[in-house]
């Protein structure tokens, strides 16, 4: 995709607009103080809607306080992990925000990853605890022995066959009414969240966004997406999405949750609830622009239709702006960036864009053999800064040590006055300019290559990392030479590729355990503390 309005300094960079206008909307320290300032401001107004229920911002807060409180009876204390499933469900806000409310950090999961991969996760999240769908703890169950740090289970509903574990709502109800804050960091460089990329190059990595990464971040994209208190967010994506649960928190918007994949009956559901803001993927837009039932609707309170993941076809875009009225804009970001790092704005739409850099976000392109800066327009690889990037990947080198404030600054990378610290420059590659097609409930793009650390930003003394495009093989010549403007892959990197192989699972059989239960995950944690002593 391409950007627009952008005007690149001297360097090549095209620096997105002053964080000056967000000083009123980020907010904090921690990511669940953004719920609390929302409750006090608008206290019985509908914070989250579904198909079965309504909660009201001052409910949602209360149930926060007790979800903290739970969750401070199944840890040790804080700074622990705690896997959340990423379901459509009214029940994930609450857990989220009381996961942060206790000092802890949320690893949030992809309900729809198959077994070997969802072991990966939990394992390298270091959770012990985890808030599972019966579905995905019958996955995970059957590679019990891939996921050996895992001692406590909570199901999100009832199932037959599953007694011995309990539920998120015998928990709750059982919970004492609020949480210690005893030793509760308001830290904003703290770990908050573990976000996974997708695993498209390979095993997927958590990224350690802090508090300041999602607060920071949500007020780009409310600032951006022109969302506010009259704002009804409508979300229809088959999983959760940290960024519209905390775009629509800070707004105090209400925010609907749609996981059905029937694009027109969810336009119907939009239009009667006075959707304002219709969110969804590309893969469902486009069928949706196709639909012969397309022409007999309509969502006159409709401001804008947002989309991400991967590219929207121009032409889909297009048919929805004309039935409609309002502009279609995209963006772009990664597990990364927290994850906007452009967005499209309503008032500035351009088909094929995806938009300018977020508020305080910087981009430049470089050539991706010599390292040097492009003009605008060029094609190479991006590279991108900004207060909303991670603060490295869990476990490897490189990554700032938590909670400290202005750890790894980059030096001599360009800076000017802002109101937010901007963190240690990191480096991402474009993704494939070509649509990606992705499963309705997946998070896997089409494979683009593999990643591979870079040399850092000149003068830095940073290292970074890149998000990978292939090179572009569908306009080649007949020869098989690349067309004009087009440049050959080196030797080096055609070796490379033809040396790449396939991951395979590990060639141990998986065993089937014995479900957790309650009052084996609370030997456990008493076992622990009994051995740390007082």
């Amino acid at each position: 995709m391409t950007t627009t309005n952008m005007m690149p300094v001297a360097d090549g960079t095209a620096p997105g607009s002053s964080l000056e206008p967000l000083a009123g909307l980020v907010g904090g320290p921690r990511v669940d103080h953004l719920l609390t300032a929302a409750a006090r401001r608008a206290p019985d107004r509908v914070a989250l809607r579904s198909a079965t229920e309504e909660i009201s911002y001052a409910a949602l807060e209360a149930l926060t306080d007790r979800c903290a409180a739970m969750v401070q009876g199944l840890v040790d204390g804080p700074g622990e992990v705690v896997a959340i499933a990423g379901l459509m469900d009214p029940e994930f806000a609450p857990l989220f925000f009381g996961i942060s409310r206790a000092g802890n950090a949320s690893a949030v999961l992809n309900p729809f990853l198959p077994a070997e991969r969802l072991a990966h996760v939990l394992t390298t999240s270091g959770a012990r605890v985890a808030v599972l769908s019966p579905e995905m703890y019958e996955r995970i169950a059957e590679v019990r022995g891939r996921a050996p740090l895992l001692e406590t289970v909570v199901l999100t509903r009832r199932t037959e066959g599953l007694d011995a574990l309990p539920t998120l709502d015998e928990l709750l109800a059982a919970a004492p009414g609020s949480a210690d804050p005893a030793g509760v960091t308001e830290d904003p460089d703290a770990l908050a969240c573990l976000q996974f990329t997708s695993g498209t190059t390979g095993s997927a990595k958590a990224c350690r966004l802090s508090h300041r990464n999602l607060t920071v971040n949500a007020a780009q994209t409310v600032y951006a997406q022109q969302v506010d208190e009259s704002s009804v967010v409508f979300n229809c994506l088959p999983t959760f999405h940290l960024m519209h649960l905390t775009l629509a928190v800070t707004a105090v918007a209400t925010h609907v949750l749609w996981p059905g994949a029937d694009s027109v009956a969810s336009v119907r559901a939009a239009d009667r609830l006075r959707a304002t803001h219709y969110y969804s993927l590309p893969v469902r837009l486009s069928r949706l622009a196709a639909d012969p039932l397309l022409t007999g609707l309509e969502a006159p309170a409709l401001r804008a239709i947002l989309s991400g993941g991967s590219s929207l076809p121009k032409q889909a875009a297009l048919a929805l702006a004309q039935q409609f009225g309002v502009p279609v804009v995209q963006g772009y970001g990664l597990a990364e960036t927290s994850p906007s790092m452009h967005l499209g704005t309503p008032d500035r739409p351009k088909p094929g864009s995806c938009g300018q850099a977020v508020p305080g976000g910087e981009t430049r392109i470089i050539d991706v053999d010599t390292r040097e800066v492009l003009p605008a327009g060029a094609k190479g690889e991006i590279q991108v800064r900004g207060p909303q990037l991670m603060q490295g990947y869990l476990g490897q080198p490189g990554s700032r040590s938590r909670g400290r404030p202005g750890a790894g600054t980059a030096r001599g990378a360009p800076t000017r006055p802002t109101a937010v610290p901007v963190p240690p420059v990191r480096r991402h590659r474009c993704p494939d300019p070509r649509p990606a097609r992705r499963a309705e409930g997946g998070e896997r793009p089409v494979p683009t290559g593999r990643d591979r650390p870079v040399s850092p930003w000149p003068a830095s003394g940073r290292s970074a990392v890149r998000c990978p495009v292939p090179y572009r093989r569908e306009a080649s010549r007949a020869d098989g030479s690349p067309p004009a403007g087009e440049r050959k892959p080196s030797p080096a990197r055609r070796r490379a590729r033809r040396s790449r192989t396939t991951r395979t699972a590990p060639s141990s059989v998986s065993r089937r355990c014995p479900p957790w239960s309650a009052a084996e995950a609370l030997r456990a944690v008493r076992g622990r503390r009994a051995a740390a002593g007082p």
